[in-house]
């Protein structure tokens, strides 16, 4: 009995990092503009997230990467399309250590209105 419940700990002790997910409420996109979604790292190793680009009925549109955010940095990707409103990240370990939130770009250096992730 003591080797199967060692050898259960051991595997519980082998698992990876579980998969986190934050997501944004839809935002309103005007004509010509595109969705920013960015990423923060709080944690205290590099991190890579998927971003999924979602439509207003949930699907996703696009998807793209931000790979190898070190401590105390962050990263963004945009998407261009039309049908994107809604930003999620995707990433390994606690959502505790990720800062994350979308904008409408609706002209130079107008990221507006900015909600977070949750």
């Amino acid at each position: 009995m003591r080797i199967v419940a060692s050898s259960f700990l051991l595997c519980l002790l082998g698992l990876t990092a579980e998969a986190a997910t934050l997501q944004t409420p839809s935002l309103f996109r005007p004509a010509g503009s595109s969705l920013v979604c960015s990423a923060g790292n709080a944690g205290k190793k590099p991190l890579d997230v998927t971003v999924d680009f979602l439509s207003p009925g949930g699907a996703v549109v696009e998807t793209k990467n931000l790979l190898g955010i070190q401590p105390g940095g962050s990263g963004a990707q945009d998407s261009t399309d039309g049908g994107a409103v809604t930003c999620r990240f995707r990433f390994k370990g606690s959502a505790r250590n990720v800062r994350a939130a979308g904008c409408t770009l609706t002209g130079p250096s107008i990221c507006s209105p900015v909600v977070d992730a949750r």
